[in-house]
């Protein structure tokens, strides 16, 4: 599967054929821990104008053991979270149930303002997102 994610040089690799490790496992993101990615240039760029952290490189990379139909696709079948907010708990225990349940590795979905995010949770990103290609992004001087 091929997918895109903003790194800062400082806290991880940018050269093709490396292996990416880090996760998002101590952030509060909507889905829990995991490698977050967006699903194109585009989507990724948008995502990082919204944020004020500054991102050095995009990189294109290959997840080796994920495709398609081992994500949860939460843009053709949104009223699936509406069945996870029902239960009460918390979406990310929800959504790793599922996923256990289904034998999914990661969830796809849009974001209000327009761009479409995978993340992949652990083990299924350990040693399996190899680097492609590193694109350097400009920077305003500030």
């Amino acid at each position: 599967m091929k997918l895109y994610r903003l790194v800062h040089e400082t806290n991880d690799p940018v050269t093709p054929d490396k292996i990416l490790t880090r996760s998002s496992d101590h952030s509060n993101q909507k889905f829990g821990p995991g490698m977050y990615f967006a699903i194109s240039r585009e989507s990724a760029m948008q995502f990082a104008q919204t944020r004020k952290y500054k991102y050095t490189h995009l990189l294109e990379c290959k997840v080796s053991n994920v495709k398609d139909c081992d994500i949860v696709d939460l843009v053709n079948n949104p009223l699936l979270i509406t069945k996870w907010k029902q239960t009460g708990k918390p979406i990310p225990e929800e959504y790793l149930r599922y996923c256990t349940k289904h034998e999914l590795k990661g969830i796809k979905w849009e974001a209000r303002a327009g761009w479409i995010e995978v993340v992949i949770h652990h083990p299924h990103y350990l040693n399996n997102v190899k680097i492609v290609k590193s694109e350097r992004l400009l920077q305003e001087d500030g």
